[in-house]
């Protein structure tokens, strides 16, 4: 099957949560041998690790929000003859205008609703912005699917509230990248987008508290828009030299921090470097949401309400001083995500889905 992934940013350029996902998705369909192509605004070579990418020139309504619209010439590919079109994330430009392509071709549509609409709530225009394009847009997109996926419970609950029938759920899925020798490290990790909905304040604020316990090191790794302020308040609280912002790093390189790290922290919201972390076999302090916990499982980490900051700084130091309950922790996430994420397991399923909407 030729199943073309629609979503704005690819890898290399971008390794965040979406990107990982379909590059993980396409990687296991080849193994399967079916003809995973991937069409983008991303800025990458026309094949990756394998994979066939079409890149398309673009520019952003909004230049500060990560949204791009590709030119026309991105729908008139779009509607030539492919198997499916399966479209992440609901809440992007290529998303509606694959959606208005498979329309015209005729192709089956598949949509994975990676967004919650927590992202850049802080933003007054996009509070406005997104319940309007809720009724418009978006749930154009969500509406003209044929199948509509739910990676997680908030997600089911959204598209709910666009049609009843055509959702299934399908676990966000990885393939764990083992290691031999899986060091102690010497720091405590954050890795992820700078946001707010993401929780790395709550993370800084923590670290005066944890550094009155114990001497140890810290790495906040990731680039986004509360990178200035989040120095400037480490600054302020006088933790800067505890504290080392490597700002936007590759996947590779992030999987090499998560390696040599003490703890791994997901004081918000997180993205797939969780379930990376959790494969690597790192005890995790996480905020306590939903997603976060059907990650990595119930029992898999020491789970604090977000923003609680004392709490944060108290499971920390709890993690790097008590290290049977931080191996104890580390395994549970390890085997939980080795058993219920494997992306051979979640492959098979949308290739399942594909196959259903072939043969109407």
């Amino acid at each position: 099957m030729r199943i073309v992934h629609v979503t704005p940013y690819f890898v290399p350029e971008v390794s965040a949560g979406v990107e990982i996902h379909v590059y993980e998705l396409c990687q296991q369909l080849l193994r399967m041998d079916h003809e995973p192509v991937v069409y983008t605004c991303s800025k990458v070579p026309s094949e990756v690790d394998g994979i066939e990418v079409h890149s398309f020139p673009s520019f952003k309504p909004l230049p500060s929000i990560p949204n791009p619209c590709p030119f026309p010439s991105f729908f008139f590919e779009l509607s030539k003859e492919h198997d499916v079109i399966h479209v992440h994330g609901q809440e992007y430009v290529v998303s509606f205008i694959a959606a208005l392509a498979s329309k015209k071709g005729r192709i089956p549509l598949v949509l994975t609703a990676h967004n919650v609409g927590r992202s850049f709530q802080e933003r007054w225009y996009i509070r406005i912005l997104r319940p309007l394009l809720y009724h418009s847009l978006f749930s154009y997109v969500i509406t003209a699917a044929n199948i509509a996926v739910a990676p997680t419970e908030e997600a089911f609950e959204i598209l709910s509230k666009f049609r009843q029938e055509g959702i299934v759920t399908v676990p966000h899925g990885i393939r764990c990248h083992t290691t031999e020798e899986n060091s102690e490290g010497n720091y405590v990790l954050y890795l992820g987008r700078l946001l707010p909905v993401k929780g790395p304040e709550t993370f800084i604020r923590a670290i005066p508290l944890v550094l009155s316990q114990l001497k140890v090191k810290f790495v906040v790794a990731g680039g986004g828009p509360q990178l200035k302020s989040l120095k400037k308040l480490a600054r302020d609280l006088e933790i800067l030299d505890f504290v080392d912002f490597v700002g936007p790093v590759s996947r590779e390189e992030g999987l090499n921090l998560i390696r040599e790290a003490s703890v791994f922290v997901a004081p918000g919201n997180a993205g797939y470097s969780l379930l990376e972390a959790a494969c690597i076999g790192k005890p995790i302090v996480s905020a306590n949401q939903k997603w976060n916990i059907s990650c990595i499982g119930p029992n898999s980490a020491i789970y604090v309400d977000t923003g609680d900051v004392k709490g944060f700084a108290n499971a920390i130091i709890n993690l790097l001083t008590d290290k049977e309950l931080a191996n104890k922790l580390a395994r549970e996430a390890q085997n939980h995500v080795k058993a219920l994420r494997d992306i051979k397991k979640v492959a098979e399923t949308y290739v399942s889905i594909y196959e259903s909407l072939i043969s109407r």
